[in-house]
């Protein structure tokens, strides 16, 4: 026998603003907040939760949920079935504003060209990676690696990185999760580098429970061998004033040209990749453009390129 849930509960829950219908066929509950929704249209879309509404009901006295740590099929049917203004209601162990933000595309009330945040995206891809819906997943890791770095050709986006080590731990958590290892490297390289504040932020200290103890690990081995292998290939480039070459056509050499050299080592330390990224842009008036300046450059490019292509090597990811 079905049952409304009672109004002592009913008082604590909310209504989502948008995606409950009123002639809704089915009711999620996610958080405090209902949804009621198409069951038709939703069934279609996700192979998993129309799995999960065939399973024939077995006795038993507690409500359906899924639960995000386990294998996402019903765990458990109701005999008396939970109902939410005379639906069946199931109950979902994901964040409302994930199952929401999915829900924005399979019942979409407006055609938008903005793009949806870096938070929004994260938890498209986690929610439709746990539900199976393959074409939202699709689109949405397509849009994440539009905002996201992955190689040399789009690095300058190191800098949705740079606000707190937040951002890059959260990038990992998901690349676990859902199987997305072209994130990996850079989000490792980042966490490593990333600057801390003090005192820490609780959300920055929270998120490291999502990472498993070897990912701990490897960001702090990461981080020393990191700096083992740009140490190495950095004495050598004469503009960081480790070495006395000088320029055969202009004979100025390259050394000195810093103005401060202190702080150019140190950037190139801590953040190797942004500094030699950063030399790519400068002008260096003093060396004659034809030898001193092309060689500059080029030998930049070439240790900013090998040491993103180091990466999975650098963290242990391969």
């Amino acid at each position: 026998m079905d049952r409304d849930i009672d109004s002592n509960e009913q008082e604590s829950l909310t209504k989502h603003p948008i995606h409950y219908y009123e002639d809704g066929t089915i009711a999620f509950r996610a958080e405090n907040t209902i949804f009621k929704v198409y069951k038709n249209i939703l069934v279609r879309r996700s192979s998993v939760i129309r799995d999960m509404l065939s399973v024939p009901q077995p006795p038993s006295p507690t409500t359906t949920t899924m639960d995000s740590s386990d294998d996402p099929t019903p765990s458990r049917r109701t005999s008396s079935q939970d109902t939410f203004e005379g639906v069946p209601l199931i109950t979902l162990h994901d964040t409302a504003s994930d199952f929401a933000s999915a829900l924005d595309l399979i019942y979409p009330q407006s055609m938008t060209t903005a793009p949806p945040s870096l938070h929004t995206l994260t938890g498209l891809i986690r929610i439709c990676n746990k539900y199976i819906i393959d074409d939202i997943r699709t689109w949405a890791i397509a849009q994440l690696e539009s905002v996201l770095p992955l190689s040399a050709d789009n690095i300058a986006k190191l800098d949705v990185y740079a606000t707190s080590p937040v951002v890059p731990a959260r990038v990992i958590a998901l690349a676990r999760e859902c199987d997305l290892p072209q994130f990996l490297p850079l989000a490792f390289y980042a966490l490593s580098t990333v600057a801390w504040p003090f005192p820490p932020d609780p959300d920055a200290l929270a998120v490291f429970h999502e990472l498993a103890p070897s990912d701990l690990v490897r960001v702090d081995f990461g981080r020393m061998e990191l700096q083992r292998v740009v140490l190495a290939r950095a004495v050598g480039l004469p503009e960081n004033g480790m070495t006395e070459e000088r320029c055969v056509r202009c004979s100025k050499g390259r050394p000195g040209i810093w103005l401060d050299t202190k702080e150019r080592w140190t950037q190139l330390l801590q953040h190797p990749i942004e500094e030699l990224n950063a030399r790519l842009r400068w002008s260096y008036p003093a060396l004659c453009s034809n030898t001193c300046q092309v060689t500059l450059y080029d030998a930049t490019r070439t240790l900013r390129d090998e040491l993103i292509g180091q990466l999975p090597a650098i963290f242990k990811l391969t």
